[in-house]
């Protein structure tokens, strides 16, 4: 029980090294391993990664995706789900959604779904209760492409969208009507959407930046207070 005793002490630390070669790093031998499984006192959750079952809570799946994924993040409904957005059902039973940098290995397997990214990762990471998560922008850029139909800015801070109406994808009937039942729909969340003109950006480009940039100065304040 030696090996095992000191990871003990620190719950998130065991559950975020939690894979076969970590804990070989940690002290505890192949034999021992195999002991502890049939004892109970380590179980397999998926192959190569084990659990404490006294210890495990609802981060245990995300911190084991993470211990076999180790250049990834949570990412897409996982994150968004972590920040409380609103995301669609996982009717497709993607289970753990987990980004990592493409040319890095990893592939999806039962209960987490990879997605790659040629986009720069690393700057897009935050800490979210100890794991590693895409950004709050990131994660709304990411949700964009599974959403259905999706916006062209949106500050997930101040809860602002952002969009740029061109002549030739807002002028129908059809395309105004899309266009306000999004807008309720992101007013039913709390957010705020924010419509210019694209001749508008053409042709004042700082005044509409100021304006803008006062909208999410106002709803920023607004939310901390």
């Amino acid at each position: 029980m030696g090996g095992l005793k000191r990871l003990d002490g620190d719950k998130r630390r065991l559950l975020s090294l939690g894979s076969r070669f970590d804990l070989l790093d940690h002290g505890l031998a192949s034999t021992v391993i195999e002991d502890y499984r049939k004892a109970g006192i380590l179980e397999p959750l998926w192959s190569g990664v084990y659990v404490v079952p006294w210890l495990v809570d609802g981060r245990t799946p995300q911190f084991a995706a993470l211990s076999s994924l180790a250049t990834g993040a949570i990412s897409f409904r996982s994150a968004g789900r972590g920040y409380s957005l609103p995301v669609p059902a996982d009717d497709q039973g993607l289970g753990i959604e987990v980004t990592v940098p493409i040319g890095t290995g990893g592939r999806s397997f039962p209960g987490v779904t990879v997605h790659r990214t040629r986009l720069p990762l690393e700057i897009d990471v935050v800490e979210v209760d100890g794991l590693r998560t895409t950004s709050p922008a990131r994660t709304v850029f990411d949700l964009a492409s599974c959403v259905g139909p999706t916006v062209d800015f949106a500050d997930p801070v101040a809860c602002v969208v952002l969009e740029v109406d061109g002549r030739s994808w807002h002028s129908t009937s059809q395309a105004i009507g899309d266009d306000r039942r999004r807008d309720r729909a992101a007013a039913g969340h709390g957010w705020v959407v924010v419509r210019v003109v694209a001749d508008e950006v053409a042709l004042r480009p700082s005044s509409v930046i100021d304006e803008i940039r006062a909208v999410l100065v106002s709803r920023s304040s607004n939310r901390a207070a």
